[in-house]
């Protein structure tokens, strides 16, 4: 086969690959797989206080035997026109094989104030950098969860739902307090890997049904999760499925998880505020709290550059100079890079 004729299959193959999971009829598909579910609308609605909570993780140095990730949460607070800010230090953790430092130990401790009720296996240890920055996302979720009163809003990245079981006592704790403090509470997804009919995508099946229905955004949908493909976790899993257009002039909908067994009322309220916030013009559609947590928090490579350049100057100062730093952490692939 000639390189050509190689690639020229390969993006065929893959053309009519993405094309099998994107079906003309994939509204009709849903229709069927879901019985015909209610798509609702949406009122904005911009009278309560927001809060949103996002973190960030990113590998420092790598090699074959350690890694060192950089982690930090924040959370924004929108009240009357106002914005408040709050950040966790960056902090660093280290993972690898072998006996060593529990980062992920000390670092529950640190925020929760009681050991963790499993820590992490030696199979778990690639896990360490999305954990920690779990831990330090529910205890910044804790603390602003203080300045909010009933009919609020609190904005999660992501689930609600755990990826470990020592997780789990903190993020039922955060919904509960919520609940008594009757705040609202919604769980936002970048994107989503969720599919139902063996593969097909949930978001734009849904999107082609209400367009097929002729509902205008916004929107929601309650997704019935046994027609869902699979569900990760499911275990520890305490949200329920939405699905939500939240802009008049997007059409592009977005995965939300509520707390189980909410009202219809407090849906509709969440809802609601969310459309009411998801008017900005960088990301319409979004809700705006959480790009300025992200904006917030985000490690990006300023960061990780600068934190390179303190590890090696506090390693200079243990006595490992660069050239054994350099057989520690270099990389072929940097060196490639240069070519």
């Amino acid at each position: 086969m000639s390189r050509r004729s190689g690639y020229d299959e390969s993006l065929a193959v893959t053309t009519l690959r993405i094309r099998s999971a994107l079906p003309e009829n994939i509204a009709d598909l849903f229709a069927r797989c879901s019985g015909k579910t209610a798509v609702l609308p949406v009122s904005p609605s911009r009278g309560a206080k927001i809060a949103a909570v996002d973190g960030s993780n990113a590998a420092v140095l790598e090699s074959g035997s350690m890694t060192i990730s950089a982690v930090r949460a924040g959370g924004v607070l929108f009240r009357d026109g106002e914005i408040d800010r709050k950040r966790t230090p960056l902090l660093l953790v280290s993972s690898g094989s072998g006996e060593g430092a529990d980062d992920f130990s000390h670092l529950y401790r640190e925020c929760f104030r009681c050991d963790p009720g499993k820590t992490l296996g030696d199979d778990e240890q690639a896990m360490l950098a999305s954990l920690a920055r779990d831990i330090l996302e529910y205890w910044m979720a804790g603390e602003v969860l203080e300045s909010l009163e009933r009919g609020d809003l609190l904005l999660l990245d992501g689930a609600l739902r755990v990826s470990h079981e020592s997780l789990d006592p903190e993020l039922t704790r955060l919904i509960g307090r919520a609940e008594r403090k009757g705040v609202l509470l919604a769980a936002v997804a970048k994107r989503t890997a969720a599919t139902f009919g063996d593969g097909y995508p949930l978001l734009p099946a849904i999107a082609a049904y209400a367009a097929k229905l002729g509902r205008a955004s916004p929107w929601w949908v309650k997704v019935d999760e046994t027609i869902l493909d699979q569900t990760r976790f499911s275990q520890w899993q305490h949200g329920e499925v939405h699905v939500a257009s939240l802009h008049q002039h997007t059409g592009i909908p977005i995965k939300i998880e509520l707390p189980v067994k909410q009202s219809r009322e407090r849906t509709e309220q969440t809802f609601s505020l969310l459309a009411g916030c998801a008017d900005d013009g960088r990301i319409p559609g979004y809700p705006f709290p959480l790009l300025e947590a992200h904006r917030t928090v985000v490690i990006g490579q300023p960061v990780l550059g600068q934190v390179r350049q303190d590890m090696i100057a506090a390693l200079d100062r243990e006595g490992i100079d660069f050239s054994r730093y350099a057989m520690m952490f270099g990389d072929y692939h940097d060196e490639f890079r240069r070519y």
